[in-house]
This record gives structure tokens, sequence and C-alpha cells, in this order.
């Protein structure tokens, strides 16, 4: 409550207002204002807007070596997906030998 009352002084409201401007000017001059408008409309907005994904740039090469790591890494996770299945199986099979196969 404290902070409160000597946030309404008008000698701190008055150095608490000039810190602030100076933040907003070092931002300004340091950020820029377009990364500034930027991330200010992702501070403020809501979680919908934060889940937007930029489109997919139309290059034709960039694409085709997307989808060549996509399907390599597709394979990878099939395969780790199969060991992971066997190691399942093979922790069902019995313990010694002479217990079956």
């Amino acid at each position: 409550m404290n902070l409160l009352f000597r946030l309404l002084d008008p000698k701190v409201a008055r150095a608490f207002y000039d810190w602030m401007m100076g933040l907003w000017v070092a931002a300004t001059i340091f950020v820029g204002d377009a990364n500034l408008d930027r991330f200010q409309r992702w501070l403020w907005g809501t979680a919908q807007e934060h889940q937007v994904t930029l489109s997919p740039v139309d290059d034709p090469a960039l694409t085709e070596n997307v989808q060549a790591l996509f399907d390599l890494f597709q394979r990878h996770m099939d395969a780790q997906y199969g060991v992971t299945v066997l190691r399942r199986q093979m922790l069902t099979l019995p313990a010694a030998p002479d217990q079956g196969y």
C-alpha cells in the first residue's frame, strides 16, 4: 500500500514518468518503430493472434528441399517407432532359452 501512495506523490510520479519516457525513447531508437509496433501487437494481442504462422515461401527449390528433408525425417520417425514396437515385443519374450523359443 505504501508503494501506491509513493507513486501518487507528485515528485515520485514525475520521476517515474520521466523514467518510462526514457525507456520508450531508448526502445524507439535501438529497436526501431516497426519492430516496436510488432512487439506491442504481440504483447497486447489475443492468444489466437500469437499462434498465427507465417505462410511458406513460394520458392519451388526451397519447397523441394523442405519436402526432401521432411521425407527423411518421416522415415527416421517411422524407424524409431518400429524400434520401439520391437523393444516392447522383446520384453514379452521369455527370459531364458529353456522357457520358450
